[in-house]
């Protein structure tokens, strides 16, 4: 039996993102055999019945924790993957302003089932302005980290990610090149490792303002190759 793949859901005070982004997953969990568990790591605000009750939409299988604390937009992920992965062997780290394609279940099961030792996870988001091949089912194996939905094994958080994970998020004293999404390209060039990435995204955001994100950049931030809709077909690896 293959073990469902946790999906740690990371939600703020956005209903308005949120709303839009379970829509996504119910079409996702509409057309997929694929099992799912999705455990929602909220933070307490005065949006909070809100963000719960959109949460309980999802699936009958969502578990759904409340921060006694605000957390934060670095330790709240690092508390979900900690979470899932008492439980789980591998997991995915998602967020309430990222909407998915309709396979990308399909795409991270592919993936965790073709990870080799010199892949620290798998990025749902592909930052290409231009697709690398118009075949929607390559995937690369690349340097870069791109963190729209991305997955790990539990092997990999306990050896490289979860000790690292604080201290990496460090930038600059300006405040710059800060944050877990920093950090974990960071990672991945001190490790020399790989990720798999579609050469088309399988991700895209929708949140005009966040930690990294403002109008003035928000369409140049948007994966150019993202379709909601996909038919199911067969990923396979791309070499170049």
């Amino acid at each position: 039996m293959i073990e469902p793949i946790a999906i740690a859901f990371t939600a703020y005070n956005r209903p308005q993102y949120l709303s839009e982004v379970v829509q996504a997953w119910l079409s996702v969990l509409s057309s997929t055999t694929i099992q799912a568990d999705f455990h929602f790591f909220v933070e307490p605000s005065d949006k909070l019945e809100q963000v719960i009750g959109i949460a309980n939409a999802l699936t009958d299988k969502s578990r759904i924790q409340v921060n006694l604390v605000r957390l934060g937009v670095l330790s709240n992920p690092y508390a979900a993957l900690s979470n899932v992965f008492q439980y789980y062997d591998k997991a995915v780290l998602w967020e309430d302003d990222v909407i998915p394609s309709t396979d990308v279940l399909e795409y991270f099961q592919f993936g965790f089932e073709k990870m080799t030792f010199d892949h620290l996870g798998i990025c749902a988001f592909s930052s290409h302005r231009v697709p690398v091949s118009q075949d929607e089912f390559l995937v690369e194996s690349r340097s870069k980290f791109d963190p729209l939905g991305w997955g790990t094994t539990k092997e990999n958080w306990n050896k490289y990610i979860s000790h690292s994970w604080f201290l990496n998020a460090m930038g600059n004293p300006d405040g710059s090149e800060t944050g877990w999404d920093w950090g974990m390209s960071r990672l991945t060039k001190a490790l020399g490792m790989q990720w798999l990435t579609p050469s088309q995204s399988r991700s895209d955001h929708i949140g005009v303002y966040g930690t990294h994100m403002g109008p003035d950049i928000y369409h140049t931030r948007r994966g150019v190759s993202f379709s909601h809709y996909r038919d199911k077909g067969n990923f396979k690896i791309y070499y170049g």
